[in-house]
């Protein structure tokens, strides 16, 4: 990897493989590992945050990708981040003054920057995160597998009942509960449901990424919640299901950054459906599918046509519908031979 004059450039293409390798904490090189993974919507986003903390030569200190990947290995390794801090700043003289204080800035966002990257959580200071979301979170001290652990292990305590059923889905999201979904790169918005203008749920879509944590010896994140984020996935994307596969390849079409892997994490048993066996996310998939089940009270005739969760109500109702039209129908018909009958009455030469 080679030095980019105080800036990250895109990566050449040999560059993604050892970025990937690195950064994903792979024991060798990442194309050996191509049909497990989808790369390039972490390489997106690896772009996305390296292009906004680096526009500004003030906010960081790293200037190649190998800086980067020096961190990333730091904070895999489990160092604390005094510790990374303390190593990097040896790298940088110290220039004293306002300049030191410059510096000190500029080595802390330099950390928080590889953080991100290793983690795909919001850490840092508001200045230096791209995208929009709730407020980043502050590493002060200590490792970041650590600090990570303690910031998600809250397991919920509602207690409240839901029942997710099979039409419980991302795609009967959009269709039946109007309630947009937005595809996110940050694992603490996942499963955030925000109402403002228009109803939108936030979907961490690096599928990919995490299936490569699940398998690694030293991930930033907690198994537990790598776990079952692959599960609530696996819950609102079931990879049998033809329709969802389907409405996932229209919008992986839309927005081509999209992990092409979500898809592929396979589906739930009715009894691995229930919402005890959630316990990080509990919260956010209660309230979702509370606001799911208000909306999806169909008003009108296209909803009422894909609404099929109660079968028997849903065939009674169509049934009904189809036995008036025949009605209708067959009434205008009789109502028509009727009128002919009685214009032949009084017209008998006619025709």
């Amino acid at each position: 990897m080679g030095f980019f004059e105080n800036t990250l450039f895109p990566p050449s293409s040999e560059d993604k493989f050892a970025l990937l390798a690195r950064l994903w904490n792979l024991c060798d090189d990442f194309r050996s590992h191509e049909a497990e993974y989808d790369g390039a919507a972490y390489l997106a986003y690896y772009g996305q945050q390296c292009s906004h903390a680096g526009h500004d030569e003030e906010h960081i200190l790293v200037s190649t990708h190998h800086d980067i990947c020096e961190l990333a290995t730091q904070i895999l390794q489990g160092a604390s981040r005094e510790d990374i801090i303390c190593r990097l700043s040896l790298k940088y003289p110290d220039l004293g003054g306002e300049m030191d204080l410059d510096r000190t800035v500029r080595l802390n966002n330099s950390v928080d920057l590889a953080a991100r990257l290793v983690s795909m959580v919001n850490v840092g200071v508001p200045c230096c995160t791209a995208g929009r979301g709730g407020e980043p979170l502050i590493w002060a001290q200590g490792p970041l597998n650590e600090f990570l652990r303690a910031h998600f292990n809250q397991p919920s305590q509602d207690k409240t009942h839901v029942k997710l059923d099979f039409s419980f889905k991302g795609r009967n999201l959009e269709r039946l509960g109007r309630i947009r979904v937005d595809w996110t790169s940050k694992l603490e918005d996942h499963l955030l449901l925000t109402d403002d203008s228009e109803r939108r749920v936030a979907i961490f879509h690096h599928a990919s990424f995490l299936k490569c944590q699940q398998s690694s010896a030293c991930s930033t994140l907690p198994s537990e919640i790598v776990e079952e984020t692959l599960r609530t996935i696996a819950l609102l994307f079931p990879q049998s299901e033809k329709r969802t596969v389907k409405w996932f390849r229209k919008k992986c079409t839309r927005y081509p950054h999209l992990d092409s892997h979500l898809i592929k994490c396979g589906g739930l048993r009715p009894n691995d459906r229930q919402i005890e066996k959630f316990r990080f996310w509990r919260d956010r998939l209660i309230i979702l599918k509370e606001a799911f089940d208000e909306k999806t009270k169909p008003s009108t005739f296209s909803q009422l046509w894909y609404d099929r969760r109660n079968r028997l109500q849903w065939s009674t109702f169509w049934v009904a519908i189809l036995v008036l039209i025949l009605t209708v129908f067959f009434g205008i018909v009789q109502s028509i031979e009727g009128a002919l009958q009685v214009y032949k009455t009084y017209h008998p030469t006619a025709g």
